[in-house]
């Protein structure tokens, strides 16, 4: 059964990134399946990287693998990973970005393939994707073992951004995404959902509810979305342009 890699770059639709990417995987294992996560994502943001990832990770066969490839450090010394957790296999910068993927997918092996001898010796000092991440993912897919590739190491780097955190009143949050329909995606989930009785955000308080339609047309409401995380919304609108707020505006989730 041909192995399935998926892409999630902040390299976008216009250029020809992610295309050549495709190329060097397919050259390596020509029996590969490539899905396109997303190529959108907010340029550097390694944060928004891990949430999109994060969405598509149940969804996905076992022994997926997921490469992600958004690299503020290209060139510079940080190491290159890949890594096995329970269902799932991934490759991509030691910059955070997979630090929860592999907390989700746990317990992983990890491993430093900076200097595999399986890589090309010659990479550009601004396009890892193509020189190490895409042949690295092609060459798992292809069969070659974590082992082969890499060494083993103990500690990734951490996730750049810490989560919500409980205080005196209530949940502090943030707004981690925001989709194409213009809904403020917060990294308050389902874990949260449970203790709170409404959201505040901007100077508003918003009960929960449960569907976008339980409001009226023009109003902004919240509720638990199909990411599994609360979301605030206008109806038929976009929250985003409405209330002017964006990545990393604050909510609180108040707690009954």
């Amino acid at each position: 059964m041909p192995v399935i890699i998926t892409l999630t770059t902040d390299f976008g639709a216009r250029d020809p990134y992610a295309g050549v990417m495709k190329g060097v995987i397919l050259g390596i294992a020509p029996e590969a399946r490539i899905v396109d996560i997303t190529h959108e994502v907010p340029p550097f943001d390694t944060e928004a990287a891990t949430f999109a990832v994060l969405q598509a990770l149940p969804y996905f066969p076992p022994d997926t693998i997921h490469l992600v490839v958004v690299d503020p450090e290209v060139g510079t010394r940080r190491r290159a990973l890949a890594a096995a957790g329970r269902r799932a296999r991934f490759v991509g910068p030691d910059n955070g970005v997979l630090a929860p993927l592999l907390d989700a997918d746990g317990p992983a092996r990890v491993f430093d393939i900076s200097q595999s001898p399986l890589l090309p010796e010659a990479r550009s000092s601004t396009f890892h994707g193509r020189d190490v991440f895409a042949p690295a993912a092609a060459h798992l897919a292809a069969g070659i073992s974590l082992e082969r590739l890499g060494q083993p190491i103990d500690t990734p780097t951490a996730a750049r951004t810490s989560g919500p955190e409980r205080r005196d009143d209530g949940w502090h949050g943030r707004v981690v995404h925001v989709d194409r329909f213009g809904n403020l995606i917060t990294n308050l989930d389902t874990r949260h959902a449970v203790e709170l009785a409404a959201l505040r955000v901007e100077g508003m308080t918003l009960p929960l509810a449960n569907a976008y339609a339980d409001i009226a047309k023009g109003t902004v409401g919240a509720l638990l979305g199909s990411a599994g995380h609360i979301e605030v919304f206008l109806r038929e609108g976009s929250a985003a342009n409405a209330l002017r707020a964006g990545i990393g505006t604050p909510v609180l989730g108040v707690i009954v």
